[in-house]
């Protein structure tokens, strides 16, 4: 097959083309498709990961539906549309995540034989991505024995055993090395991501084992794949990079991406800085591979700082039942939360999800901070400031602009929205402007046109609101805080100076067309 996508590569601390050119890998993650979890369909303990929704589905209705039933669900799940969607929000990557006991079967010789059903699957995914110029990254997220012992990598009895059997490394090895033989000239293929999350911390006395299988699977893909990006993830929740610091004295490979994940904190460059540090000292680029399940303020300010810093970045996860924080969604069957099942709810399962899925094209303006588009006010990407900084919420604690809450304490943010929660009256925060401060926001537009910009904020009788667009002439703004400019499609910056006096910032708008 003719590859339309160029070949990707690390150089140094950037992720490049095989021109050269810099790329920032900006997608989604395609959680709950080949490796559903219980809480993206509302299912409770004990029902939280692959095998076991296997089992209620089969004793609920007997094996003869219960195959019938995960063939359609991978049919329709995902398809052709949700892969045009993702490009025409502006995405440019996937990551597919893979469970290797629906994947594949192993002989006596602990070679991979895949199931056709699953492999083909894969196989059609990426012949979509390729259509719509999208790249993907094969996630091993359920390896032979689980890496993880929970139920992102459908253990069984919530135990690392890939880890404690040499069986299981053998196995996660030769799959790898399959996998690479598969697509190893498939430029659509971005990378492999060696292990999802590898062993949490009450793990930690396999930690010394992690290494030495990644080098060991990096072994087996180079020998039947020279070209695609290898990427490492850290130890507990890919957060703990300390297994990298070997990497100063001894090289692993020159096409590495190291990979990071990020949830429900700061969403400042103060939480990530030990990852940008790292990379520059090792001189790898690195990728916030999975973060997310939190609301849209957060999605707004955390994923535009990966892109104004340069990192490339993953959101978890593109589709769930029931949300209003993932990229599409779709109804819970009636009577879904009872706990007796029916074969009747699981039909309608099927049926919300070919038939009633809806896209949530705010999610995506969030991520990517396009318009429509709210941006909070202390998420700003640059700032000017002579001043020192007052204390108050605890964040961004390296810029000298104030951040306040409304009733003056100093105090840590509550950023644990998991169910996309709008933050609490009393997390309400604004950013004190004085004369001469200013503040930037990086936001894009999909299209040529006119559009609205607009500021939420409490002036002093006396003081004076400016703004600026691409750092242009500063405009002074009347009562309205708003004004009209036609933009062309690409990346712009809004910039907001106190003139005079003193200004409380809460929030940034930009929306299409002159409202």
């Amino acid at each position: 097959m003719k590859n339309k996508l160029p070949w990707l590569k690390t150089d140094r601390t950037q992720i490049v083309t095989e021109t050269g050119s810099p790329l920032i890998l900006k997608g989604v993650g395609l959680g709950g498709w080949l490796l559903p979890e219980g809480y993206m369909h509302k299912l409770d303990k004990p029902y939280d990961r692959p095998r076991r929704i296997e089992e209620l589905v089969a004793s609920t209705c007997g094996e003869l539906y219960a195959k019938q039933f995960w063939d359609r669900y991978v049919d329709t799940y995902i398809t052709d549309r949700d892969i045009e969607y993702i490009h025409r929000m502006g995405f440019n990557s996937i990551r597919l995540p893979l469970n290797s006991r629906t994947l594949c079967s192993f002989d006596r010789e602990d070679n991979p034989v895949f199931y056709e059903k699953i492999i083909n699957k894969v196989d059609e995914l990426l012949s979509w991505c390729d259509r719509y110029e999208v790249y993907c990254i094969l996630d091993l997220h359920g390896a032979p024995g689980g890496q993880t012992g929970e139920n992102i990598d459908d253990s069984e009895y919530d135990k690392p055993r890939l880890f404690m059997d040499e069986l299981y490394q053998r196995q996660t090895i030769a799959l790898w090395k399959a996998l690479a033989y598969r697509y190893h000239d498939r430029s659509v293929v971005a990378g492999y991501d060696l292990l999802n999350e590898p062993l949490p911390k009450w793990h930690g006395m396999y930690n010394d084992r992690l290494m030495p299988l990644y080098r060991k699977i990096r072994d087996a893909i180079r020998e039947v794949d020279k070209r695609h990006m290898i990427i490492l993830e850290g130890l507990h929740w890919s957060t703990d990079w300390s297994i990298f610091e070997e990497l100063e004295h001894e090289s692993f490979d020159t096409n590495v991406l190291l990979e990071f994940h990020k949830y429900w904190n700061n969403p400042d460059y103060e939480s990530i800085a030990v990852y940008k540090e790292m990379g520059e000292r090792l001189q790898m680029p690195i990728f916030m591979g999975e973060g997310g399940e939190n609301n849209l303020a957060w999605y707004t300010a955390a994923f535009g700082m990966f892109s104004h810093n340069a990192i490339s970045w993953n959101f978890w996860t593109y589709k769930k039942m029931d949300c209003n924080n993932s990229l599409v969604t779709f109804p819970r069957p009636q009577s879904w939360d009872h706990t007796e099942k029916t074969k009747e709810m699981f039909d309608q399962l099927l049926i919300n999800i070919e038939q009633y899925s809806r896209f949530l094209d705010e999610v995506a303006h969030a991520l990517l901070r396009t318009s429509p588009l709210s941006i909070p006010a202390q998420w700003y990407d640059e700032y000017s400031s002579d001043y020192n900084r007052i204390e108050g919420a605890k964040i961004r604690s390296e810029d000298p602009i104030s951040i306040l809450f409304y009733d003056g304490r100093h105090a840590d943010v509550d950023y644990c929205k998991q169910a996309g929660e709008l933050q609490a009256d009393e997390d309400a925060l604004f950013v004190l402007l004085r004369p001469g401060e200013a503040l930037y926001y990086t936001f894009h537009v999909m299209k040529d046109g006119v559009y609205t910009l607009s500021v939420e904020a409490k002036l002093e009788e006396a003081s004076a609101l400016a703004c600026s667009i691409d750092s242009e002439s500063w405009i002074q703004i009347g009562n309205s805080h708003s004004l009209h400019a036609p933009l062309e499609i690409g990346e712009h910056s809004f910039g907001i100076r106190c003139n005079k006096g003193e200004i409380s910032l809460k929030t940034i708008e930009i929306q299409d067309g002159a409202v």
